[in-house]
């Protein structure tokens, strides 16, 4: 057991810790050594509920990869509580999202992102946050966002009202007259690294956020004004009695 306490505490950085009694250790340091403790007695189900929340960013990654590393070597059944969408998608084999006490979806982090079963699950997987518009599927027509054409497979024809969600990286940023776009005016550029998230307002004040790379933002200024358009391969359509449907395209979309 000394040996396992050893390699434990060198994954976790504990080895300038063992000495230390637990009323010197800060939250983050009783946090690594209580996982530490589960590792060392080699269960046959890890139950861990938010094990990493206290730690520093760096510390959290280089943790979090430690823990997806000794999954794989134990192969031992783990639930992992977290509230970030990163952990979740890093660490799982399979993801239970739950609201209010019900579980809604039940998924790989792949098919969670593709295939969001209700707005709630999509809002979850966005970042910064989902784009979301109030619409109505026309009775014998395709649904019209400016002078975008977009048809809902199987809410086309049935009248329903709900609401239009796609995410940043599905939006794309076009000059104002681009054929079939919706015109919309900048108003925010957030730079992230090699991307940024650029804010538009569109007409009757709906908001809209896009992911494009840094180099294309560098060209963008505040009150710019240009068209937008919406991959209609990866949006769907959320109607309001929670059923929901897959969005298609036509035309400019």
């Amino acid at each position: 057991i000394q040996e396992r306490v050893r390699q434990t505490s060198g994954l976790l950085k504990l080895d300038a810790l063992l000495e230390r009694r637990p009323s010197a250790l800060s939250g983050g340091q009783r946090q690594r050594v209580a996982l530490g403790r589960a590792m060392v007695r080699k269960p046959k189900i890890f139950l861990m509920d938010e094990p990493l929340a206290n730690l520093d960013a760096a510390l959290r990654i280089h943790t979090r990869g430690e823990i997806a590393r000794l999954h794989k070597e134990m192969e031992t059944t783990t639930i992992f509580v977290t509230h970030d969408q990163a952990e979740a998608a890093a660490l799982s084999d399979r993801v239970a999202v739950i609201f209010g006490g019900e579980l809604r979806q039940v998924a790989a982090p792949a098919d969670l992102y593709r295939e969001p079963v209700d707005l709630d699950v999509a809002r979850f997987l966005a970042q910064p946050f989902l784009n979301e518009l109030a619409v109505a599927a026309p009775i014998g027509g395709a649904l019209m966002i400016g002078g975008s054409r977009i048809i809902i497979r199987d809410a086309l024809g049935s009248g329903l009202a709900g609401t239009l969600a796609f995410r940043p990286e599905h939006a794309t940023l076009a000059e104002k007259d681009h054929p079939g776009a919706l015109p919309v005016r900048v108003t925010r550029i957030e730079h992230a690294g090699i991307d940024a998230h650029v804010f538009v307002d569109a007409e009757a004040g709906a908001q809209f956020v896009a992911r494009i790379s840094a180099e294309r933002a560098r060209s963008l200024r505040d009150g710019d004004n240009l068209g937008l358009t919406i991959d209609a391969e990866q949006a769907w359509f959320f109607p309001s009695n929670g059923s929901r449907q897959r969005g298609d395209h036509s035309g400019a979309a």
